[in-house]
């Protein structure tokens, strides 16, 4: 009786090893991918970080766009017009369009994204 008893947990930890050496061998098998890299381009006005992910930034002419955050609206998309000033931004809270005034979030913003990639 021992015996049987023995062989059904041993039946129990093969199971677990069997499932474990497949989550094992399924995780390792999907190429390991880098975090995307932000970086910090300015503050606000409050001494609060504006971040730019640089893997995001895409350039179609004059158009130049990134996803960017800040404590003041989280995560968004932000697109300028790099001749003009003129910029778009998508944020959970909502859209916005306006001129990326020099000193302001939307001009360090646009600053960053028109300077450094061209």
């Amino acid at each position: 009786m021992f015996f049987i008893f023995t062989k059904r947990r041993n039946k129990q930890y093969v199971h677990l090893l069997f499932i474990l050496m497949t989550a094992i061998a399924i995780t390792l098998s999907f190429p390991l991918k880098a975090k995307a890299e932000w970086y910090v381009v300015g503050y606000d006005d409050e001494e609060n970080a504006i971040y730019i992910n640089d893997e995001s930034v895409y350039i179609k002419g004059e158009i130049h766009g990134a996803e960017v955050k800040t404590k003041l609206f989280g995560r968004a998309i932000f697109v300028v017009n790099c001749q003009t000033s003129n910029y778009y931004i998508q944020t959970n809270q909502g859209t916005r369009e306006g001129y990326a005034t020099p000193g302001t979030i939307a001009g360090v913003i646009a600053d960053e994204i028109c300077e450094k990639y061209h």
